[in-house]
């Protein structure tokens, strides 16, 4: 199957879009490099876990990501110092948006977090020696899953749409 074969019309999406293919059921998440050692932010949903329904939380260092944290609106303060390692770093919170498969969407969450981020950002997971990839989109949700779809298809590996809410120094 293409990816354009899917019943998602791609020129149809929109920041209140939810939608998901019956096939995410079967799909089996990639292993992401985690920068976190405890706590939600290493045991919650892996990052590339399409089985949530609400639009989720996710935060980012040079040193990998977390995992998927559903059902909170910002993470506390202490939470974040205890559980993901300072270094000379960024840390980044993200909006999981969408997942895309090399053959097609699997799934897209509304947007859900009050921000006015626009930039975009796609997610590969590492292969053989290459590390993870995250690669700027084009903005506009509706353009940041067609990316996704043409990388997912040229890579064939799953990417992750997600929106940068927010960056700050992680020292």
């Amino acid at each position: 199957m293409t990816p354009m074969a899917l019943d998602l019309d791609l020129a149809q999406i929109r920041d209140t879009t939810r939608w998901h293919d019956k096939r995410a059921a079967e799909f089996l998440p990639p292993h992401l490099s985690s920068c976190a050692t405890g706590g939600a932010f290493a045991t919650g949903p892996a990052t590339f876990d399409v089985s949530h329904p609400k639009t989720s939380l996710f935060f980012g260092t040079a040193y990998g990501f977390t995992a998927t944290v559903p059902g909170i609106d910002a993470a506390s303060e202490a939470a974040l110092n205890r559980d993901i390692p300072k270094g000379y770093t960024t840390l980044q919170t993200y909006e999981k948006r969408a997942v895309v498969a090399p053959d097609g969407v699997l799934r897209i969450w509304p947007r859900a977090y009050d921000s006015p981020a626009q930039e975009f950002r796609l997610i590969v997971p590492a292969a053989g020696n290459q590390r993870y990839l995250d690669l700027g989109a084009t903005p506009g949700i509706r353009f940041a899953v067609l990316d996704a779809v043409n990388l997912a298809a040229r890579v064939g590996q799953p990417v992750l749409v997600a929106r940068l809410l927010s960056s700050r120094p992680w020292h």
